[in-house]
């Protein structure tokens, strides 16, 4: 029952930002889990050495104090609290100049504890309530240690100001900085976290963007520091101080209650924003460039193909001229790229008079296919080879299970994408052979439907797989599947098999598929 649940709680995962599947309770996600355990590593580290991610323990050790030497050196240079260090320094005896190294002790034992606090002890709350919610985290666990800044950073602000106006013993003064370095590391490692976690794909961005934010503001605020403190004194100044620290620590109830709404609202946003979406409108660039070269090098300077590579490479420009010039079901020819009928025609007589293989059959010589003109006749003479292909399809092995598969696994992937390919051609064969079916979309099939049944079982067979969600030939069967798809559980195949794709590979073509799909399928839901 668990791996059930588990299983149907993965389609949120690949959609909402923020939300990710870290403990695989079940043990059923083919992804690298940490140290051999439950936990599931995401984003999954590169085989790449440098990779930050795959670096030794020594390493990342010794990359954190470096970072935390530079970052305590600095603070000590540039220390300037005064209203604190005039008051100890009379107390004590010890010069001003000596004190500005000793008291920021405090400190430093304050962040170290702030680290580990907000380091260890949070992935541990985290986990903890992920695994009460059956595997699946939300960035929001998060904050959850937010309540001991919301006590803190007032209190250690009010021990720290009205102390020194009163004179308090040292002790209270010194105890009260480090207290506010150990709030204020949680403060910002949590907000971090949360931030990272909710928008990973575009931290980085958002990070520079957190930090130029605060540095104006951190301009702004020291022109203002010292009126503010010379107006009200040091009680009043830190008192009202605490209150807006407790004010915006306490920010983060908002998250807790609305953070994944905001999450969801956003989403769309954010994939199209981190897959690239706008830079799709430079592909029919592109091919106009690669139409040019194939004139150039092949269709002005030879009558015949000479190489399987100069095959391949005339076929795929035709195949990327399909995509420019079809785009989506549901939208029209795309504008931006007009189409060369004129080089189509010459690219196939071309291919035409080109045999690699003579006498072979020409799913050999051409990788790809031929281009079919749709009409009557054309339509009598490939119904036999329509129907030679769904016998094949009949005929191969689907096994449930993997123990019975021969071959490598990349051949299952190629063989399985082979057959959804054949799906499509009967499905869409039968379509166009129906009485009365003018121009329109696509019709769905039923669930009985042979074809949607064995197109169902191979999608299935490779749910958690990672190398079939990565295998390019798949992605645009099984968008076009989706077309054919009538109930709401095999939509929902079809959503979770795109979903890992996009979250994988990050295409934008798979985004742009899974959205026409969406839309499809929610107009047939309106028009019932």
């Amino acid at each position: 029952m668990t791996i059930t649940v588990n299983q149907e709680a993965m389609a949120q995962t690949e959609s909402v930002p923020g939300t990710v599947y870290l403990v695989d309770t079940g043990h059923v996600i083919e992804s690298r889990h940490a140290d051999g355990g439950d936990i599931v590593l995401d984003p999954v580290p590169s085989s790449d050495p440098s990779d930050p991610l795959n670096w030794s323990r020594r390493r990342k050790l010794l990359a954190v104090v470096c970072q935390n030497l530079y970052t305590w050196f600095c603070g000590i240079a540039v220390s300037t609290v005064y209203s604190v260090l005039v008051p100890l320094s009379q107390a004590s005896g010890v010069s001003i100049a000596t004190l500005n190294g000793r008291t920021y002790i405090s400190c430093f034992v304050g962040v170290i504890l702030g680290s580990i606090f907000s380091g260890r002890l949070s992935d541990w709350l985290t986990i903890k309530l992920t695994r009460r919610n059956n595997g699946i985290m939300e960035s929001e666990y998060r904050l959850w240690p937010f309540p001991l800044c919301v006590v803190m950073v007032p209190g250690g602000l009010i021990l720290w100001g009205v102390g020194a106006a009163h004179g308090v013993h040292w002790f209270g003064l010194i105890f009260a900085m480090g207290s506010l370095a150990f709030a204020t590391t949680i403060d910002v490692t949590l907000s971090v976290n949360y931030l990272i976690d909710s928008y990973h794909d575009i931290s980085g961005d958002a990070i520079v963007t957190v930090i130029l934010i605060r540095n104006t503001m951190s301009f702004a605020v020291s022109y203002g520091i010292t009126p503010w403190l010379m107006n009200l004194g040091y009680q009043n100044c830190f008192i009202s101080a605490a209150f807006i620290g407790m004010a915006t620590s306490s920010v983060f109830f908002v998250m807790i209650k609305y953070g994944k709404k905001f999450r969801i609202r956003s989403a769309s946003k954010y994939h199209r924003l981190c897959v690239g979406i706008g830079a799709y409108t430079d592909i029919p660039m592109h091919v106009n460039a690669a139409i040019r070269i194939i004139q150039t090098r092949l269709l002005n300077r030879h009558k015949t193909v000479h190489r399987l590579f100069d095959r391949v490479a005339v076929e795929s420009v035709l195949y990327q001229i399909f995509l420019a010039t079809t785009g989506l079901w549901t939208q029209e020819a795309e504008a931006e790229y007009k189409f060369d009928a004129v080089f189509w025609t010459r690219a196939e007589d071309f291919l035409d008079r080109s045999t690699i293989f003579p006498g072979q059959p020409i799913s050999l010589n051409s990788p790809y296919g031929s281009g079919l003109a749709l009409d009557s006749a054309m339509l009598s003479r490939i119904r036999d080879e329509v129907a030679e292909c769904e016998a094949l399809l009949l005929c191969v092995r689907t096994a449930e299970s993997s123990t019975c598969e021969e071959g490598s696994t990349e051949d299952i992937y190629y063989r399985d994408a082979s057959c959804l390919f054949g799906i499509i051609i009967s499905l869409l064969f039968e379509q166009l052979c129906r009485p009365h079916v003018g121009a329109g979309p696509l019709l769905p099939e039923p669930s009985e439907s042979w074809q949607v049944g064995k197109a169902m079982r191979i999608l299935r067979r490779h749910e958690h797989a990672e190398g079939w969600s990565r295998c390019f030939i798949g992605n645009w069967p099984v968008y076009a599947l989706g077309l054919f798809m009538k109930s709401p559980n095999d939509q929902e195949v079809v959503r979770n098999d795109l979903q890992q794709r996009l979250g994988l590979t990050g295409f934008s073509q798979v985004c742009r598929c899974q959205g026409d799909l969406e839309q499809i399928w929610a107009s047939r839901r309106s028009s019932v």
